[in-house]
């Protein structure tokens, strides 16, 4: 591999390699996988706190139950005070048909309460296990894509690894006079190296002597005399 080649091959490394650590830095901070997890941490809160929402319905519903059960207990033994035949009192009798009249109207109204305690604890866990199943699906979907993002990490560090390991091998080979003025040139032009296309200049677009192809052709390290650049005869 001549000098030109050797820079050439140089600059296409650089290139290969600036683009696999993009690529790395795209698939560490992946867009799509950070939405899933902001999306399954907001499905873990709902579920833990349609969770909480359950036991607390669940308190309510059975409070209400021992409230409804102490009414119809009470209602039971006022009804067996008025049709005993054990009093006779017709004022005694109106105050157990009042207390009967309040006690009915107690039991019902916990009753509604408790139907709608009873409606909302099913409403709370229907809601519950679609979100809590969501956020178990979510979770292993992201699991899975953690696990594939950490293989490609792990291939393009090998990628790096292996071209960095080029990278050197091609600077110990080049003379420290042309690796200078790759150099140099890359910091001023960006592309240190570009082709010729039938003899024009594919940095700047401008025809070279025919002194320059010649140099090129001999294998010497030849620049651009209008943008300064390292020619490299293309096919």
């Amino acid at each position: 591999m001549g000098a030109v080649d050797q820079l050439w091959r140089m600059q296409e490394v650089e290139d290969q390699l600036e683009e696999e650590r993009k690529l790395q830095k795209a698939i560490v901070h992946g867009k799509e996988i950070q939405e899933k997890i902001y999306a399954h941490k907001s499905l873990k809160r709902q579920c833990e706190n349609l969770k909480a929402n359950i036991e607390e319905t669940q308190k309510e519903v059975r409070r209400l139950e021992l409230l409804l059960t102490d009414a119809n207990d009470r209602k039971e033994k006022i009804r067996g005070k008025l049709y005993g035949g054990k009093i006779n009192d017709l004022k005694q009798l109106g105050m157990l048909l009042k207390d009967q009249e309040r006690t009915e109207k107690e039991a019902q109204q916990i009753e509604r309460s408790l139907l709608r305690a009873m409606e909302t604890l099913e409403n709370l866990e229907e809601d519950s296990k679609t979100a809590c199943s969501g956020e178990r699906k979510l979770g292993m979907e992201i699991k899975k894509m953690l696990a594939d993002r950490q293989k490609n990490i792990e291939k393009s560090e090998k990628k790096i690894a292996v071209l960095i390991k080029e990278l050197e091998e091609l600077e110990k080979q080049i003379h420290k006079k042309d690796l200078e003025l790759y150099h140099y040139i890359k910091f001023r032009k960006n592309k240190a190296v570009v082709k010729t296309r039938q003899d024009i200049c594919a940095g700047c677009n401008m025809d070279l002597p025919v002194m320059t192809m010649m140099q090129l052709k001999r294998g010497e390290i030849t620049t651009c005399d209008n943008c300064g650049r390292i020619l490299y005869k293309g096919e």
